[in-house]
């Protein structure tokens, strides 16, 4: 077999993206023991830091590299994103090995083999990882679960799609909360790191710096190294993005132009595809900084949505406690200290300080266990500011399956009022959807069957619409507006006699309705196109 070339290698490791030269050298690698060696050698930190060792121990390493890549799985290189990581981390022993030859030269050092505990492993992949909660279900290897207990070994593939998510838990190391309409790979979990790959969706984690764990996430663009930390990624059509409320993260991007960065408790960071940072978060450009500079916040004009920006009203800027009228009697228990705090936050807001109160927030939310409302704090003081990112950032900390039912609820309500006043109407009708299904008895669900109403009407999806107004009529049925609308709907969709039947619904039943002389003129007008000439002429001399 013919070897690839050291060119070849390192235009597959660093070069600029081909897929069909890669695929060829990947094919390649996957069936030459000797060159997936030298590639895997190439990546090592300490050989692309310009460390150079003598052809025999370059030998010696390439062997002992071959052995452990052999006991890998297939497909190893098909990925450069992944790649570098995998490398690095399943090849722990292989570094030490380079080290040993490095600082020791005796003859028993070079002889020396590296052992791996297959039966520590084997333990650690069977018993330590766990489902903690399971909301609504999710998918591992094509299976669905809808129950906590103990995950297979690894490698694993977790979806979860929309109103699912769960948590889980790797003992002794702390725990990951998967959202809703996530695609989460763990390629493996050893004693000293876990490796994951986020494609889509969003993860919350809660990582212990004192296991000795650490925990690296591949996303698009790049690699999130986690020590031990309180934080939170997501990944959509345009890169990742991350916020961090405890210790430090790491993102080294994959394109070698790119510098890696690190974001602080208090911050957050959106990256692109390519791995370079976008227009920054708060405190970006001084990560050091206790408050946040606006001036570097994306804001919604930006977006191309909404090309006015958006500023509240006194209505919008209601807090939490005045979503629920038994919001007070809510099950998260708050210390005197943080209540204060929460408080005077609160009174801040109301005294148009919303810097102040970020101020005052900041340290609850980066507690060991801060409380929600902080959260959600935060985010109502951002949006005050005009900063939406950073606002529904700290709405989707809010969001967690571990929050309190009602503190949840106002948390996706805050974030469909908005998602919908900034003209992300997708995001907005999400939130709302998920407002519906956990505030069965929440007051303000009539708002968020009308801005579903309306999301639909802009998508031209006359079925949604239908059905969500049936769900709205039988759950309000004193309310006069949804019959209307949902006759209106029938009407555009072509069924005439379910639209006649509705329209005379509201006539007969609502007689102060704001739209009852409308309801007479288009139930003539049903009646004309089902060519009933009585009742047509019937209906329109009531209408005049």
């Amino acid at each position: 077999m013919t070897h690839l070339s050291e060119e070849q290698i390192r235009r597959f490791a660093f070069g600029a993206p081909d897929d069909a030269e890669d695929g060829r050298l990947a094919d390649h690698l996957d069936g030459c023991p000797q060159c997936k060696a030298r590639y895997v050698y190439l990546l090592m930190p300490s050989v692309r830091n310009e460390t150079v060792l003598s052809e025999s121990k370059k030998e010696e390493l390439f062997e002992h590299i071959e052995q452990t890549a052999e006991r890998r799985s297939s497909r190893f290189v098909l990925r450069r994103t992944t790649v570098r990581i995998a490398a690095g981390l399943a090849l722990a022993a292989c570094l030490a090995l380079a080290l040993l030859f490095v600082f020791d030269t005796s003859e028993n050092a070079i002889q020396t083999p590296v052992a791996v505990d297959q039966h520590e492993k084997a333990i650690i992949s069977d018993s330590l990882l766990m489902i903690a909660d399971v909301n609504g279900g999710m998918t591992v290897n094509g299976e669905t679960l809808t129950k906590p207990g103990r995950l297979p070994a690894a490698p694993l593939k977790i979806r979860t799609g929309q109103g699912e998510s769960a948590r889980l838990e790797l003992v002794g190391t702390g725990s990951v909360e998967i959202m809703m309409n996530t695609n989460l790979s763990i390629a493996a979990y050893e004693p000293d790191t876990v490796t994951t790959s986020l494609a889509a969706g969003t993860i919350e984690a809660n990582w212990d710096r004192s296991s000795g764990r650490e925990l690296f996430v591949a996303v698009p663009g790049g690699l999130y190294h986690v020590v031990g930390t309180f934080f939170r990624i997501s990944v959509d059509s345009t890169g990742s993005s991350i916020v961090v409320t405890k210790g430090s993260v790491a993102f080294r991007p994959i394109h070698e132009n790119a510098e890696m960065d690190t974001v602080s408790a208090g911050h957050s960071r959106s990256y692109s595809y390519d791995g370079f940072p976008v227009v920054s978060y708060p405190g970006q450009k001084d990560s050091s900084s206790e408050m946040p500079d606006s001036k570097a916040v994306r804001r919604v004009g930006n977006r191309g949505a909404n090309p006015n920006r958006w500023e509240p009203t006194q209505a919008d800027t209601i807090d939490a406690d005045e979503f629920f009228g038994e919001e007070e009697n809510h099950t998260e228990e708050v210390g005197t200290v943080e209540y204060t705090a929460i408080q005077k936050a609160k009174a801040l807001r109301q005294l148009g300080r919303p810097r102040e109160s970020i101020k005052l927030l900041r340290p609850l939310v980066a507690a060991p266990k801060p409380p929600f409302r902080a959260y959600i704090g935060m985010g109502r003081a951002f949006e005050m500011m005009g900063e939406v990112d950073s606002a529904m950032h700290f709405y989707a900390f809010a969001t967690s399956v571990r929050t309190p039912r009602t503190l949840r609820a106002v948390a996706w309500l805050l974030t469909g009022r908005l998602a919908n006043n900034s003209g992300m109407f997708e995001k907005s009708a999400v939130a709302y959807k998920s407002y519906l299904r956990i505030a069965t008895d929440g007051l303000h669900r009539d708002e968020a069957f009308e801005k579903l109403y309306r999301h639909y009407t802009r998508e031209g999806n006359v079925d949604r619409q239908v059905k969500l107004l049936e769900k709205w009529i039988n759950e309000a049925p004193e309310l006069d507006y949804p019959v209307y609308l949902l006759a209106t709907a029938y009407h555009t969709k072509g069924d005439f006699r379910y639209a006649l039947r509705y329209y005379e619904t509201y006539i007969m039943k609502y007689h102060e309705g704001a739209e009852r002389e409308a309801a007479m003129y288009y139930a003539a007008d049903c009646s004309r196109r089902l060519g009933e000439d009585e009742a047509y002429a019937k209906k329109a001399r009531r209408y005049r």
